[in-house]
């Protein structure tokens, strides 16, 4: 915008000037002509040449145009173009989504150009949910975040890196728990309704579970996915925006878009770092020598006798800082990645493998990331094209868990007093009492370290469509789609001897979870510009969607042996076991039909129509269906006429949505029995 002011200035001026000095120019009009030639006509040549992508490809339907007449053409599949042109005219290259050029034309020699993409330009697509709109056109509330930017911050959880990016969201860790286990909270426009406030995720189009087979939300959805896997993510903020999603849309929609393919030569991309954290603020905590004096004037105060073991407070010296003790110096944390992208105009593909690791700066937490993605997509005429989305993650995680919860392990470090020690002289662990110690929570170092647990998800994510296109701007999809989650966790608690106050039963516990869910769904659309100024995009769509779960459990006490961790070498007669399969509620199964109208005029007059009819097994028969309506209407001011010389407005809409939508998770585990 600054480049059009300062042009349009410049021109202004020379007017001036040129007005100013017209009297003289006219006076010696005659001088000149007969001391200067008349110039010559320029002369007409055959001019050709290709365009081309930064990668080498050559990039088809490119518009190539005179400067300053109509005469012009476009580049074939090959990039590749002829015309015939005035020698010494400019020839101007322009393309969707790449920065326009220009080139002189000298002689007919062949001109060959490169075109780089520009991002602003890329940037203004946003999904929207069964499909994508120009960001110009949009008449609901969404924010984007590119990949690039996703990517570039150390963070394990994708929903971590738009923190601070999309205005009217919130994002919190809920612990500071390695790989986002103890899960990153995300909320829209703030607390939106009772019980359960996560938005719905939506990875390539497959809408993820909002709830564990426990009924429970789930906080943690994109642990699983290398945010270097990732192209955007669009947040439908709005009940106008998130009405296409009906049901599940109370609190807003997170739409992850994963990196696909594109024409031209291969491309491989190798990204990595390495670095440390630290804790970033320790408390400012008594020392063994000012405890003691604290603690004897507390029971002089009292009446009481002091503590004999505090009688001489400056022999104790510092005694034990319980954060250094418990606290790494310093945690790593680490991501590498590999990818590899490209194809041609009749199949593209992308794959990548990568790796995270970070480890916990609390003593024996760790998270340990494998990560396998590949994406592809196929013409296989002009009318069908087919193509997947399939991800593969590892992931083991040690975090504090059940009664060794890393909240009391903090809470210990606080309280415990500097006077304890860690270790016994013998080198054990040292475990306070109330009797010796007057204290009687664990030792914190203890806590954190005691039970072996190892946490493992493998996730298999997968949808595969096709398309056919029988005439030009009608599409009909098919999208089907698996998200399998097998998850195993096992802890074993050692025993510290018999007359260990906490610790002198060993115990074992495992669980395994297999939670699957399945998704079909079919759209049609049809997009058609008619009569240059009106736009139509018109979607049908059907969806039906399945959560499963099954669980085996089994725990155990008293073993003999600390070397032996597994549930079968335990005693028999100790066994406690568990598990079930089923249908998993509140959203085991939901059956959905929707449709949505875009409608623009003259690139000024927006309006956005969408219904669903969702239907869930969370309510009671016959309260199972509902109807929610949304529709946004949006007025781009800034291409009026009476706007667009206002040099310091560069976008400027107004928009108004009303939207109706829900949360089944609000309903509880058959609360309407």
């Amino acid at each position: 915008m600054k480049r059009t002011i300062y042009l349009i200035t410049l021109l202004r001026s020379t007017a001036v000037l040129l007005a100013c000095s017209l009297p003289a120019l006219t006076a010696s009009a005659a001088a000149v002509a007969t001391a200067r030639p008349l110039p010559r006509p320029a002369t007409d040549v055959p001019v050709s040449g290709r365009v081309t992508s930064a990668d080498g490809s050559g990039l088809p339907g490119v518009t190539v145009l005179v400067r300053g007449t109509s005469n012009g053409t476009s580049t074939n599949s090959e990039g590749n173009f002829s015309l015939t042109a005035a020698d010494g005219g400019t020839l101007i290259f322009s393309f969707v989504g790449f920065t326009t050029q220009t080139a002189v034309i000298t002689n007919g020699v062949p001109i060959n150009i490169v075109l780089s993409e520009d991002v602003q330009k890329l940037s203004e697509v946003v999904v929207v949910g069964y499909g994508t709109q120009e960001k110009a056109d949009v008449t609901g509330a969404i924010g984007s975040v590119s990949g690039h930017d996703i990517a570039s911050q150390p963070v394990a959880d994708a929903t971590q890196a738009i923190q601070g990016r999309v205005a009217g969201v919130t994002v919190t860790q809920n612990s500071g728990a390695p790989g986002g286990a103890g899960g990153t909270s995300v909320r829209i426009r703030g607390i939106s309704s009772a019980g359960n406030n996560s938005p719905l995720y939506v990875v390539d189009g497959f809408p993820l579970p909002s709830s564990d087979a426990g009924g429970n939300a789930v906080e943690n959805q994109l642990n699983s996915i290398s945010p270097n896997d990732i192209e955007s993510i669009d947040v439908l903020k709005d009940a106008s925006a998130t009405a296409i999603y009906g049901v599940r849309a109370a609190n807003g929609v997170v739409i992850i878009t994963t990196k696909r393919g594109k024409a031209g030569t291969a491309n491989i991309t190798v990204d990595g770092y390495r670095g440390v954290q630290q804790v970033w603020h320790k408390l400012n905590l008594l020392n063994a020598e000012q405890y003691a004096v604290i603690n004897n004037e507390a029971r002089i105060a009292k009446g009481d006798a002091i503590n004999p073991k505090f009688a001489d407070p400056k022999s104790l010296g510092a005694g034990t800082d319980w954060q250094k003790a418990v606290f790494r110096p310093t945690a790593v944390i680490q991501n590498y990645s590999l990818a590899a992208t490209g194809g041609s105009d009749k199949a593209r593909y992308a794959v990548s493998a990568g790796y995270f690791q970070q480890d916990g700066t609390l003593n024996g937490s760790n998270f340990e990331r494998f990560t396998v993605r590949a994406n592809g997509d196929v013409s296989l005429n002009k009318y069908v094209k087919i193509g997947n989305s399939l991800s593969v993650s590892h992931q083991e995680d040690r975090q504090l868990n059940t009664g060794n919860d890393e909240f009391g392990v903090l809470n210990n470090v606080i309280q415990a007093p500097p006077t304890l020690p860690v270790y016994n002289p013998n080198g054990t662990w040292y475990e306070p009492t109330a009797t010796v110690d007057n204290y009687i929570e664990p030792n914190p170092v203890l806590q954190s370290l005691i039970t072996n647990s190892k946490f493992v998800r493998n996730r298999i994510l997968g949808t595969f469509y096709a398309e056919v296109e029988p005439l030009k701007g009608l599409r009909f999809r098919t999208n089907v789609g698996a998200d399998l989650i097998f998850d195993n966790d096992n802890r074993f608690t050692p025993s510290l001897g018999a007359n260990s106050p906490r610790n002198s039963v060993a115990g074992a516990f495992s669980e395994s979870r297999y939670n699957p869910s399945y998704l079909i769904e079919n759209t049609l659309t049809y997009d058609r510009t008619l009569a240059e100024q009106h736009h139509l995009t018109v979607l049908l769509g059907q969806s039906a969607q399945q959560f499963s779960y099954s669980n085996v459990l089994a725990g155990r006490n008293g073993y003999l042996r600390n070397d032996l961790q597994t549930i079968n070498n335990g005693p028999i007669n100790a066994s406690l076991g568990n598990g079930g399969t089923g249908i998993a509620p509140p959203e085991d199964r939901l059956a959905s039909y929707f449709g949505r109208v875009n409608y623009e005029f003259a690139g000024k007059y927006l309006l956005t129509a969408t219904v669903r009819y969702d239907g869930t097994s969370a309510f009671a028969p016959g309260y199972q269906f509902g109807f929610f309506p949304g529709a946004s209407l949006g007025w781009r001011l800034s291409e009026e006429n009476f706007i667009k010389d206002i040099s310091t407005i560069n976008n400027l809409k107004l928009r108004v949505g009303y939207g109706k939508v829900g949360n089944p998770l609000n309903a509880g585990r058959f609360a309407y029995l």
